[in-house]
């Protein structure tokens, strides 16, 4: 029983298995019998990335990085929020980014850590600060 009503599979009298109707691949059933033409895909929850740059001696190409770091993030919005938090002799200071958003995918975070370095990238569920 799904909201107090009983569903029909393929035109018979049915009980759904949770399983079913909460595989996002399956189309979900409705009371009425019939299933939708499209399937039904829940949203994730929008994340927080927090993305952590070293400086160097080097201003010239820190720029070039946090300018490469913030069109990548930028090249696919999305739900997911981001900021940078920049790095030097123990000191810190996050650059926050509230105008934009980003899909973030396995492949970007590979991207990332491949150019800055293994724990630059830090993904937090709750999209708060």
């Amino acid at each position: 029983m799904v909201n107090g009503e009983r569903l029909t599979v393929n035109g018979e009298p049915g009980v759904a298995r949770a399983e079913d109707v909460l595989d996002p691949a399956k189309p979900a059933p409705n009371p009425s019998g019939t299933v939708p033409s499209h399937p039904v895909t829940l949203s994730p929850a929008p994340r927080q990335i927090r993305i952590t740059v070293q400086r160097t001696p080097d201003v010239d190409r820190d720029k070039r990085l946090l300018s490469w770091v913030v069109d990548e993030l930028r090249a696919k919005p999305g739900p997911d929020r981001f900021c940078i938090i920049v790095r030097k002799n123990g000191a810190a200071v996050q650059l926050d980014f509230p105008n934009d958003t980003t899909t973030f995918t396995p492949a970007l975070e590979q991207q990332l850590v491949r150019r800055l370095g293994v724990g630059s990238v830090e993904v937090r569920e709750d999209a708060s600060y």
